[in-house]
């Protein structure tokens, strides 16, 4: 049994359309006692459609990035995205512009664009003797675009694609000169919204991530497919497959299936179960559980599902 992590959000409005935004996460496995996770300011309606961002966020890469970890709908982050993305999430200071599509009624697109710095290594892993990948590992300055689009093709349902490009110095960089790694996703989900809080998700997102050093490059992929039944408001079922190579041993990769059990108390409160059985260099065929327990008090306004 241990402490993952705490988290104090302080929020508000600074002035008419600008928000601010500052979460500090604080866990007894760092070194530092507590940490900025995430501090900007959100300038809303700068023109119509159009917001932007100023400081450090998580950027807007990929389905679930935006998301801190008491929002995922799984325990672990699938496989792709711990060893392709970030331990947690791909996360930089800059600033990013956000445009909301006109489009045709029914339809939604938007178009997410950033530049930033000290991403860095990334988090290390919390399983110190367990393979992992080394993430985007951007070196110092990156960039990245997202575009997505949504349909509602009946009242009670809607799908969802995604692109993400994210690219910037690699960690080879400063000893050849050349080092470039870019991360390339597409996502795909479908919703269906059935009586009262019934609800179901499917989703599955795809990704690559490529390294150029010293004139030669390497292409790593992961994928994972979720699906998600919350038969009512308090309790949901999930399956998770997911799939990964590792950058720095492109032979070796690692694959798991997971069932998914949460029990939600409150908006605010949930208990999650997740087992997996998975195959992983080194250690051939495991079985894992984690029993996750999760709670919050005040008006946290994150970026929910």
């Amino acid at each position: 049994v241990r402490l993952s992590e705490a988290e104090i959000g302080i929020q508000g409005w600074v002035y008419p359309n600008v928000k601010a935004d500052c979460f500090i996460a604080m866990s007894p496995e760092e070194d530092e006692p507590a940490q900025v996770e995430e501090a900007y300011l959100s300038f809303l309606s700068l023109r119509p459609g159009l917001n932007a961002y100023v400081g450090r966020k998580h950027v807007a890469f990929g389905r679930a990035n935006l998301l801190h970890n008491h929002s995922w709908p799984y325990v672990r982050p699938p496989l792709a995205l711990r060893n392709l993305v970030a331990e947690e999430s791909l996360a930089g200071d800059g600033v990013e512009a956000s445009y909301v599509i006109p489009t045709p009624t029914g339809y939604f697109a938007q178009l997410d664009a950033g530049a930033w710095t000290g991403e860095g290594p990334g988090e290390a892993s919390d399983l110190p003797d367990i393979m992992a990948g080394p993430g985007a590992g951007f070196a110092d300055r990156f960039y990245t675009t997202r575009l997505w689009a949504s349909h509602s093709p009946s009242e009670h349902s809607e799908v969802e694609l995604g692109g993400s490009c994210a690219w910037g110095a690699g960690p080879g960089a400063a000893l050849e000169g050349d080092g470039r790694v870019q991360l390339t996703g597409v996502d795909l989900s479908f919703r269906h919204f059935g009586e009262g809080t019934q609800r179901t998700l499917l989703r599955a997102e795809h990704l690559w991530r490529r390294e150029r050093v010293d004139g030669s490059a390497s292409t790593s992929r992961g994928y994972y497919v979720l699906g998600s039944y919350r038969p009512d408001k308090y309790s949901s079922w999930a399956a998770l497959y997911d799939w990964s190579a590792f950058p720095q041993a492109p032979e070796a990769h690692e694959s798991a299936l997971s069932l998914i059990y949460t029990r939600q108390f409150s908006e605010q409160y949930y208990l999650r179960l997740q087992v997996a059985h998975g195959d992983r260099p080194g250690d051939g065929a495991y079985d894992e559980a984690w029993l996750q327990w999760v709670w919050g008090v005040g008006p946290h306004t994150h970026n929910l599902e």
